[in-house]
C-alpha cells in the first residue's frame, strides 16, 4: 500500500505470518521522500532489520513473526 503523508506521521504494521522460502524475504514499513528512505522490516532468516538508504542496515531482534513494526516521522527525525 502507498499513501502520501505530509508532516508528522506514524506507520504501524502487524506482520502475522511470513513465507520462509528465502531467508532475506522482507515485510515491513517504509517512509520515503524522493530517493531518501527509512524502513523497518522482518525477515524469516535474519529477524528485524532497520535500513536507511543503500548503505545502512542495522540488525534488531531475531525473534520471528508475528511482529509489530513501527516508524514515526516528527519533523526531520525518523524513529
Amino acid at each position: 500500500m502507498h499513501q502520501p503523508a505530509a508532516g508528522d506521521v506514524t506507520v504501524v504494521a502487524h506482520v502475522r505470518t511470513q513465507d520462509a522460502s528465502h531467508p532475506w524475504a522482507k515485510a515491513g514499513v517504509i517512509i520515503k521522500e524522493g530517493t531518501a528512505y527509512a524502513a523497518v522490516m522482518v525477515t524469516p532468516g535474519h529477524g528485524v532489520r532497520t535500513r536507511t538508504g543503500t548503505t545502512t542496515d542495522l540488525a534488531g531482534s531475531r525473534t520471528p513473526v508475528p511482529r509489530w513494526l513501527k516508524l514515526a516521522r516528527a519533523g526531520n527525525t525518523i524513529t
